[in-house]
């Protein structure tokens, strides 16, 4: 369609110990045959060895991680050595290691501020985090470097009863707070990108509708 696209999710395992040593990126293609304005990934482990567990996987946050974490990312851009930013996403998570000694946003800054990787944010996930551990959204925001948040993401989920946690899906509509991160995210940072996320449950096709328009009359405010 010869419109902007980006590249998400390609599945790196980037907190992986292992990562050195099984790391066979399927987009070494990207230096020749695609130009992605954006390419990001998930700050977890998503592989066990060479076996794509095609999910999430919590890290363990200690300074030793951090260290590894941060040697896997240059790693990976040394690899791909396109022209295209690369981001990382946080990732919330229904459960902590017992054996972590930081708690996931100063693992998160600590990578942001010994690497160039940027910062996709997820407005969703840390909704996702203020209902799970009372944690405080805005406050994070004002702790990033402006010039690093290239993309946003907005997305829905829902309480699951039985863990006692909500959880990141993209299968249900934007909640307000969300949207109202977003108002508060757009006066702090100056995205190349601004993604709803929906992966399935398209039923209520009218309210889908509804959070585009709405994303983008907040986004051309």
């Amino acid at each position: 369609f010869r419109l902007p696209y980006s590249f998400h999710f390609v599945s790196n395992s980037l907190c992986s110990a292992d990562f050195l040593e099984n790391h066979d990126p399927g987009l070494t293609n990207l230096r020749g045959n695609y130009q992605p304005i954006l390419t990001s990934d998930h700050l977890t482990c998503s592989r066990i060895g060479n076996q794509d567990v095609t999910g999430n996987i919590p890290t363990l946050y200690t300074n030793e991680t951090l260290d590894i974490t941060v040697e896997n990312i240059r790693h990976y851009q040394e690899r791909i050595n396109n022209n295209s930013p690369f981001l990382l996403e946080h990732i919330p998570m229904p459960f902590e290691l017992r054996n972590s000694t930081m708690s996931w946003d100063e693992f998160y800054l600590g990578l942001i501020q010994r690497t160039d990787a940027g910062i996709l944010l997820d407005l969703h996930n840390l909704y996702c985090e203020e209902q799970n551990n009372n944690f405080n959204a805005i406050d994070f925001m004002d702790r990033l470097p402006r010039e690093k948040v290239l993309e946003l993401h907005v997305a829905g989920g829902y309480f699951r009863h039985e863990w006692n946690y909500y959880v990141d899906c993209h299968c249900q509509h934007v909640p307000d707070r969300v949207f109202e991160l977003l108002v508060e995210a757009i006066k702090r940072f100056t995205p190349k990108l601004v993604n709803l996320e929906r992966e399935h449950n398209f039923v209520e096709f009218d309210r889908v509708r509804q959070d585009v328009e709405r994303l983008n009359q907040i986004c051309r405010n």
